[in-house]
């Protein structure tokens, strides 16, 4: 029994010294406040809070197609060249020819074109689109207030002939955005393109 009674205590004292020693190690002190806390909480949260985002390269805006830039739609190279404001009445210089009147303005756009496939194209037209999404053909009555040479209604285009014209536009007063509209020129399915004329109507 002596013996016995001899054993329990070295047990409990093992246990006791065992409790102290945790106590003391695992009590977080001020040079130690993370003691008894678990290893891979403490590296996540030091991960976490170090990790920084890679910036991504900024991606550049498309450049807007403006007076004097080749454009190719297809296999139709155009350049508008020139984008006037003529005002709201077109002088004649012929004694024959009456001043021609608008309620809105007048817009002179000249460009060139040429046809880079190995087929005959033909040309019927370049409209103007506004910013409310209006579309203006060419003010037939304003022909004779062009350049003869420049004249261009509807034109057969052989290919890599550079065909240069004037058009002249009738366009409501509040029209903003205006862009030609230059395309493929094929009879279905062409491609399109908005050019902008960088006008400002007064």
């Amino acid at each position: 029994m002596k013996k016995l009674g001899k054993g329990c205590l070295t047990v409990v004292g093992v246990l006791v010294v065992v409790v102290v020693l945790g106590a003391l190690f695992g009590r977080p002190t001020a040079s130690n406040p993370n003691a008894g806390a678990p290893t891979t909480g403490i590296v996540g949260q030091a991960v976490a809070s170090t990790a920084t985002a890679v910036p991504e390269e900024p991606t550049a805006a498309p450049k807007a197609l403006a007076i004097g830039d080749d454009v190719l739609v297809d296999e139709m190279r155009w350049k508008i060249l020139s984008a006037k404001d003529l005002g709201t009445t077109l002088k004649s210089d012929n004694q024959f020819i009456k001043d021609l009147k608008t309620s809105g303005r007048f817009v002179q756009v000249r460009f060139e074109m040429e046809n880079r496939s190995k087929d005959l194209l033909s040309y019927g037209g370049l409209d103007l689109i506004d910013t409310q999404d209006r579309s203006f053909k060419n003010a037939s009555d304003a022909l004779q207030f062009i350049p003869q040479e420049e004249v261009c209604i509807f034109e057969n285009l052989n290919p890599n002939i550079v065909k240069t014209c004037t058009v002249i536009y009738e366009v409501p007063a509040n029209a903003t955005g205006l862009h030609a509209q230059v395309t493929g020129l094929k009879f279905l399915g062409s491609a399109k393109a908005l050019v902008d004329l960088g006008l400002t109507l007064k």
